[in-house]
């Protein structure tokens, strides 16, 4: 990986959904905190250095994860886009692409991230964004393409027309972004949606409308990409994760009983 290869990391969150006085990013999942796996993926890319936006239980989150990251702080949870601007100010200035991670998504690995990068050096997109096809796509962000098939913005469900949330193909909320792209676009965010917060998927919309090359990896696995937001999905991820641990001990020449 190139040394100017960065990225950001989300994890402001609360997660109220989760029922927890504790911050979402820091939820146990197998003995390590949620968004430890979305780390440990990036730094097997070469990423450097990983910036990490936090929010709600700032000091909480920073002692779980580490010395190791630079921190951005999020004081009011204003979007996904306002996340991604408390962390661009620490972005080095020769940074070239930046991966952008959502904190509560454990289950993606670092082949996902070594995609998204590659995909961005061999077709000079301004941005490649990762997106999944959903039996349900309930609670995500829809694609949005035109007559030729290129991708031209992105729709959150809550402003989403019936038509558009019959789309399958969704935003997963990772990232490769050219960094000098990411810079310029952001001061373009608008609140002006049903949630009057700053959507990182808008700057889908805007790059696709001044004719800058979005291009979308569909991943082969749409698992990979699935956020945790209730206790009942935290407790899907649990199991698939054991079973990853369980299957590359059998490959070890263990039994599992």
């Amino acid at each position: 990986m190139a040394s100017t290869l960065t990225a950001i990391v989300m994890a402001a969150g609360k997660g109220t959904r989760m029922k927890s006085e504790r911050p979402k990013a820091i939820t146990p999942l197998l003995g390590q905190p949620l968004t430890r796996y979305v780390l440990r993926a990036l730094e097997q890319t070469g990423a450097k250095p990983i910036i990490v936006v936090v929010g709600h239980g700032a000091e909480e989150v920073k002692s779980a994860l580490g010395e190791q990251y630079l921190y951005a702080l999020q004081t009011q949870q204003l979007g996904t886009g306002h996340a991604v601007m408390q962390a661009v100010p620490h972005l080095p200035s020769d940074a070239e692409y930046v991966l952008i991670a959502a904190g509560d998504s454990p289950l993606v690995t670092p082949e996902v991230f070594q995609s998204l990068y590659e995909a961005a050096l061999q077709t000079d997109a301004a941005c490649v964004l990762a997106t999944a096809l959903l039996d349900d796509p309930t609670g995500y962000g829809r694609i949005l393409r035109n007559a030729m098939g290129n991708v031209v913005g992105i729709v959150e469900e809550k402003d989403a027309s019936p038509e558009q949330k019959a789309i399958r193909e969704v935003c997963t909320s990772f990232y490769c972004f050219r960094a000098d792209v990411l810079r310029d676009a952001l001061p373009r965010l608008s609140n002006q949606n049903a949630q009057g917060e700053y959507y990182l998927t808008d700057v889908i919309g805007i790059l696709a409308s001044q004719g800058a090359r979005v291009v979308a990896w569909q991943s082969p696995d749409p698992t990979l990409l699935l956020g945790v937001n209730t206790r009942w999905e935290l407790a899907q991820v649990n199991n698939t994760l054991r079973m990853r641990i369980l299957k590359q001990l059998c490959l070890e020449g263990i039994t599992i009983v």
